[in-house]
């Protein structure tokens, strides 16, 4: 198997359509997406991560009688 990594500007029509065509072909392509430099050094969650804090919550607040 082999690998290639590219840098795809996404700022243009051309970027944005190679782009979507990669998605189109998960099993061949799998994307990296940098993390922005705002937020290095943050504690980034999970969508599993957040719902669960967020399902703890609720269900403290609607225990509550």
């Amino acid at each position: 198997m082999s690998i290639v990594i590219a840098k795809i500007d996404t700022s243009g029509p051309t970027g944005r359509r190679i782009l979507r065509n990669l998605k189109n072909h998960p099993k061949v392509a799998k994307l990296e997406y940098p993390i922005p430099e705002e937020l290095e050094g943050e504690k980034l969650y999970t969508v599993q991560e957040a719902f669960a804090d967020l399902r703890e919550r609720v269900e403290q607040h609607y225990s509550k009688k």
